[in-house]
């Protein structure tokens, strides 16, 4: 998949992802003009002009935006992406044209010009899949042997528990029990890695069918089994049935990326709630935790750019960035939806929810 966030570090003119729609961003030699960014977010024209060319799929033609500049919008492999804010010549020759022209002079360019920035654009995409593609190979024969390490110690302290409590493994030492989870805690976290070094993963199919309180229930327990102290609290109906199709290799990243957030962010010894439900076809996880003012930047936002790549909370906290990312990416590879909110309780603490909705299984 084509990285929009590297490919606008290298486009010579104003760029905008059309497969998740922002405010377009200036060119290495050519800035975006002040009429993009006055307009951008005072009405819905220019996110409905670049909705427009994603949905006819557009690609390599000039279209012109109600306010008379000019779109290029181009395929990269799996990505929508548009140079913007032009003025080119020869002219498109619309009166709206005309009349901003001489308001960005700086954004006039020859179409033959525009053509030779694509092309530009479409070697480093190809230069980065390279790169990205040898990089994944040696991450794979590396991460294969970890793997194989942190198997062999999961299965001896699993098998010493259960030697030691047949019934209750869990029962066991402590010490044990604590290696057996923390290895199972990073089998989760070497799936993750796996996937953000080859997010083709994504785009795996969904062949098999799974509850998904079970998948949920499965990762509370090796988390509260840890630091968590047993503070995650699940909640579903009676003979709840949260059956979906899915893919065994990705699925579980998305309750160990949003149970681990809400552990890194709440404040201590507070309640961590997992709610399931169903409805119209739907079924729904909601993940809410009490936040810790202390861990998050002034000025964080609680809306979809949390589930862009890199974006953190806390630039003090330990941790990636990309956890939300990936539950966003295999979320939208299992036909879902995800979304986050946040509100004041009564008692004057600011409660953050995660939503997550999968459509249910049929036949």
């Amino acid at each position: 998949m084509a990285d929009f966030s590297k490919l606008s570090k290298v486009s010579p003119l104003p760029i905008v992802n059309l497969s998740a729609i922002q405010e377009p961003l200036s060119g290495l030699i050519m800035p975006l003009c002040d009429i993009c960014k006055r307009n951008f977010n005072r009405s819905s024209q220019c996110h409905d002009h670049y909705a427009k060319m994603r949905q006819e799929k557009r690609s390599k033609e000039l279209v012109q935006c109600p306010y008379g500049l000019t779109s290029y919008p181009v395929k990269l492999r799996d990505e929508y992406v548009a140079l913007t804010g032009l003025i080119p010549y020869p002219r498109m020759g619309s009166t709206a044209e005309r009349s901003v022209q001489k308001k960005c002079a700086a954004s006039k360019i020859s179409r033959t010009d525009i053509e030779r920035s694509v092309a530009l654009l479409e070697e480093m995409d190809a230069r980065i899949e390279t790169i990205e593609s040898e990089i994944t190979k040696q991450n794979a024969v590396g991460l294969h042997e970890i793997r194989k390490f942190n198997r062999t110690v999961k299965q001896n302290a699993e098998r010493l528990c259960l030697e030691q409590v047949p019934g209750s493994p869990e029962k066991a030492d402590p010490r044990l029990v604590n290696i057996w989870k923390a290895s199972e805690l990073m089998s989760q976290q070497f799936d993750a890695i796996e996937l953000l070094a080859n997010e083709r993963l994504a785009e795996l199919p969904l062949h098999s069918r799974i509850n998904v309180y079970q998948i949920f229930d499965k990762c509370v327990r090796i988390i509260n089994s840890g630091d968590a102290g047993y503070r995650i609290k699940i909640h579903a109906p009676r003979d709840y049935e949260g059956t979906i199709q899915a893919c065994d290799k990705t699925f579980p990243i998305i309750p160990s990326s949003l149970l681990e957030n809400a552990v890194k962010y709440s404040i201590p010894n507070s309640e961590i709630h997992v709610v399931f439900s169903s409805d119209r076809g739907k079924h729904i996880v909601k993940v809410s935790n009490l936040v810790n003012p202390g861990l998050i930047d002034d000025g964080a936002v609680f809306d979809q750019s949390l589930f862009k790549k890199g974006v953190r909370l806390a630039t003090g906290k330990e941790g990636s960035g990309n956890g939300l990312y990936l539950a966003w990416m295999v979320v939208q590879q299992h036909g879902g939806d995800i979304g986050v909110s946040k509100e004041k309780t009564s008692v004057g603490f600011t409660e953050v929810v995660f939503n997550v909705s999968f459509p249910a299984a049929t036949g």
